[in-house]
């Protein structure tokens, strides 16, 4: 009886590591940015991959904390913005706030952003066998921002972009006007109505513009401030789960 229960438990380890995700953080020399990765279950083969963007002066822990959120057969990787702030505070991008209220963004350093997202992108969907048919960005405040620069720039390397909070750099829109992108790329726009930070005006606009360059855009609004919901959550996870299976 006893080896009866001793076999049973064994196979019940094996099942158990069979399926289990793992998390760590990846600092190597040859990753364009550092990163924290839950890799996907050991059953899936080449997994889809959601890249999670932080907002201006957090850092990859923040959103991370929502992996678990995604189904075991997803991979979730949390990218550490490149510019150091202090404080465990990263930015994508340093913004100037100029005396008319208006705000300059650093173009140069927003680029160089986009350059390292794209190569992280190609290293991870290499180094875990990862699907790179299906990639999702996902991003909050600044790193929304991210993710429509990334999207409209390089829309053949994403299946589907997700904006919480965020907005569209103006230089972007006026680039995706000249040069239309990919009409496959899948946009969710997701945003709070109590949002002083980033008003709800920049959603909406957003949504329109999408609109007039004939790209599909879909648009979810939550009654919270400048900041991200479980219930926010959970509905883009379902979003990214129709879209990956179109």
């Amino acid at each position: 009886m006893k080896k009866f229960v001793l076999i049973l438990v064994t196979l019940c380890i094996i099942a158990i590591t069979s399926i289990v995700t793992t998390a760590q953080t990846t600092i190597g020399d040859d990753a364009a940015l550092i990163y924290k990765v839950r890799t996907a279950n050991k059953r899936t083969q080449t997994p889809p991959v959601v890249i999670l963007l932080h907002g201006m002066g957090s850092n990859e822990e923040d959103l991370f904390h929502y992996a678990h959120f995604f189904p075991t057969n997803y991979m979730v990787v949390s990218a550490r913005a490149p510019i150091d702030k202090g404080n465990h505070g990263y930015v994508w991008f340093q913004v100037e706030y100029l005396p008319n209220n208006s705000r300059r963004v650093n173009q140069q350093e927003e680029l160089k952003s986009r350059q390292l997202i794209r190569q992280l992108i190609r290293e991870v969907t290499n180094k875990y066998h990862a699907d790179s048919n299906n990639v999702f960005l996902v991003g909050f405040s600044q790193g929304a921002m991210m993710t429509y620069s990334v999207g409209l720039t390089a829309p053949e390397k994403i299946k589907g972009i997700v904006s919480m909070g965020g907005k569209m750099l103006d230089y972007i829109q006026a680039s995706a006007k000249k040069s239309l992108p990919n009409k496959n790329l899948k946009v969710l726009i997701a945003h709070g109505t109590q949002d002083p930070t980033m008003p709800l005006n920049y959603a909406t606009d957003s949504q329109r513009f999408f609109t007039q360059i004939g790209l599909q855009s879909e648009l979810k609004t939550y009654p919270i401030p400048h900041t991200v919901s479980e219930d926010e959550i959970k509905e883009m996870v379902t979003w990214i789960e129709k879209v990956r299976g179109e």
